[in-house]
């Protein structure tokens, strides 16, 4: 579509130039009247008797080949039908040439030269006629081209213009939409965030308050290496494994059942060194409850899920 339009306007500017080129020639004399040269004569040229002339190149090219007229086909059978002239006569062969002459001989050769004339412009007039017939229905087609590619970009630009602000209206919406869900989204977390640090503080004072309630007998590291062994994993936990069961173990971060009675408020039973199997003697007794406390740190983020299984209640940090 952009190539039609430099097209139009190519076509209107070599219009322009071609009849300005064309008229100056015109005034500086005539044109050779073949097809393809249309070049201002200079020099010698070669006339004919049906009124058209040649620049010398193409008179010389074509008469030495066929006496036919290559304007119009004319056949130049006769002696003086075609003629090579001067066209840069001298003063003196200007003042010689017609002398002697009468007068009627003198005003005929003018008569006919200016006819000659007349009819060269008359035919460079018709060509120039046709030539702006040519370019100017060249320029109506390149111009109605405009005109259709200049109606299909503002039916685009309109459509274009609602499909902007089709898309600005769902930007807006999705905007609000986001700003709406980052607020609530900002709320939940400062109230994750409050949860989180009441549930911190909740547990430890949970836990300190438990160990503060634990025998200290249970705090001792038993003499009997088959006893229980206590292995240090924070500031006050601790963990309670049978030796004898646990020694190809390497996991430090799971905590089994390490306590078999907490909070028991009868006397501590004898320690028979395996406290493993006491408490697994133990669970068919008829305790209403038991604790097992286990400890699982995952991402720094404890949680505290609280799980009921075989009436024994067991808190899982993770």
């Amino acid at each position: 579509m952009p190539s039609q339009i430099s097209v139009c306007f190519f076509v209107l500017e070599k219009f322009l130039r071609y009849c300005r080129l064309q008229f100056d020639k015109m005034e500086n004399g005539l044109l050779c009247n073949f097809k393809h040269c249309r070049k201002k004569l200079e020099g010698h040229a070669w006339v004919t008797v049906c009124s058209h002339i040649f620049c010398d190149h193409d008179g010389r090219e074509h008469f030495s080949n066929a006496l036919i007229c290559p304007a119009c086909d004319y056949a130049l059978k006769e002696k003086w039908a075609v003629l090579r002239i001067n066209l840069n006569l001298s003063d003196h062969f200007k003042a010689m040439v017609l002398a002697g002459q009468k007068p009627e001989i003198i005003i005929e050769i003018c008569s006919n030269a200016l006819t000659f004339w007349n009819y060269q412009i008359y035919q460079e007039s018709l060509y120039q006629e046709w030539v702006n017939k040519k370019l100017r229905e060249q320029s109506l087609v390149a111009e109605q081209q405009y005109q259709e590619l200049i109606g299909k970009l503002q039916a685009e630009i309109r459509t274009m213009k609602i499909k902007l602000e089709e898309a600005e209206k769902d930007a807006r919406t999705v905007l609000d939409r986001y700003e709406e869900l980052a607020s609530k989204y900002n709320d939940k977390v400062r109230d994750n965030f409050k949860l989180v640090n009441n549930y911190e503080s909740l547990r430890r004072r949970s836990v300190d308050s438990t160990f503060q309630q634990l025998p200290p007998k249970l705090m001792q590291k038993p003499q009997n290496e088959q006893s229980r062994i206590l292995e240090k994993d924070g500031p006050f936990f601790g963990r309670f494994l049978d030796k004898s069961r646990h020694a190809n173990s390497t996991s430090d971060n799971t905590y089994e059942h390490f306590f078999d009675q907490l909070l028991n408020e009868s006397e501590e039973p004898e320690d028979d060194g395996s406290p493993v199997e006491k408490h697994n003697n133990n669970k068919n007794n008829n305790h209403d409850h038991q604790f097992v406390i286990n400890l699982n740190r995952c991402g720094g983020s404890p949680l505290m899920k609280p799980i009921r299984r075989d009436n024994t209640s067991e808190f899982l940090f993770s």
